[in-house]
C-alpha cells in the first residue's frame, strides 16, 4: 500500500510540475531527467521505511506477548506460596525466588505496608527480610497506589555505597482495591528498566493481587465456618448432657 501510494504521489506531482511550471518545455524536459528516480526509488523507500515501522511495532506486540506467557507461568509456580497472603515471610521468600529464577532481572523484592518481606538476588546482604522501608520511592508507591520506575541509583535511594541495584520498577499489590505492599524488579544497570520490565511487573503484581484477594475470602470463609462449627457444638453440647 505504501508502494502504490508513494508511486500514485510522485505521478500526481510531475502532473502539478508540468501544469504549473513555467516555461513548459523546460518542465517536461525536467519530468524527462527526473520522473524515474522519483516514481521509483522514492516509494521504495517509503515502503521499506514503513515495513521497519510496522516491524517495530509486530516485535513489540510479540514480546509483550512473550511476557504475559511468562508472568502467567511465573504466577502458577508462586500461587500455592500466596495462599496465606503475606503473612508468612517464609511462603514470599519463595515467591521471590521463583521471579529471580525465571525473570531476566538481578535482584526481586516484595514488601508490606511497612517493611521488607523478602529480596533475592543482588544486594540481599543488606536489603534484609524484616528490616524497614526506608527509602522514599517505595513509601510514595504504598501511599499513592502507583507505578514509579527508578531510573538511576540515586532514584532507588539506598544507603549503602556499595549497593549494586541501579534502576527499578516498583509496582504497587492490592487488595480490595487498598495497597497492601509493593513488588520491586531491579536490574544493575541505569535506566536498565525496558517496557518488557514494566509489562512483567504490571502483570505479575495483578496476578499476585488477585491471589492476595482470594486469599482472603478462603480465610473469612474459613472463619465463618468455624464460627459456625463453634454455634453447632453449643447447641449440642448442653443436649447431650
Amino acid at each position: 500500500h505504501a508502494l502504490i501510494l508513494g508511486v500514485l504521489s510522485e505521478i500526481l506531482q510531475m502532473i502539478i510540475i508540468i501544469i504549473i511550471a513555467k516555461p513548459y518545455e523546460a518542465a517536461v524536459e525536467l519530468v524527462k531527467i527526473i520522473w524515474v528516480p522519483m516514481v521509483l526509488f522514492n516509494p521504495i523507500g517509503i515502503a521499506v521505511f514503513v515495513a521497519l515501522i510496522d516491524g517495530i511495532y509486530k516485535d513489540q506486540e510479540k514480546e509483550a506477548a512473550i511476557q504475559t506467557q511468562l508472568a502467567l507461568n511465573i504466577a502458577e509456580k508462586c500461587l500455592p506460596y500466596l495462599r496465606k497472603g503475606l503473612t508468612d515471610v517464609t511462603e514470599i521468600q519463595h515467591v521471590a525466588g521463583i521471579i529471580l529464577k525465571m525473570a531476566d532481572v538481578e535482584a526481586v523484592a516484595i514488601t508490606d505496608k511497612e517493611k521488607i518481606l523478602a529480596h533475592a538476588g543482588i544486594g540481599e546482604d543488606h536489603h534484609r527480610s524484616g528490616d524497614r522501608i526506608l527509602t522514599n520511592f517505595t513509601k510514595e508507591v504504598i501511599e499513592s497506589g502507583n507505578m514509579a520506575i527508578a531510573k538511576i541509583k540515586e532514584d532507588i535511594g539506598c544507603k549503602d555505597e556499595t549497593c549494586k541495584l541501579k534502576s527499578a520498577v516498583i509496582v504497587p499489590l492490592l487488595k480490595k482495591r487498598e495497597v497492601i505492599g509493593a513488588l520491586k524488579l531491579y536490574k544493575n544497570i541505569e535506566y536498565g528498566i525496558s517496557d518488557v520490565d514494566i509489562i512483567l511487573a504490571q502483570g505479575l503484581a495483578k496476578l499476585f493481587s488477585t491471589q492476595l484477594e482470594l486469599a482472603e475470602m478462603d480465610y473469612q470463609i474459613k472463619l465463618r465456618e468455624k464460627a459456625e462449627l463453634k454455634a453447632l457444638q453449643s447447641q449440642i453440647n448442653p443436649h447431650f448432657l
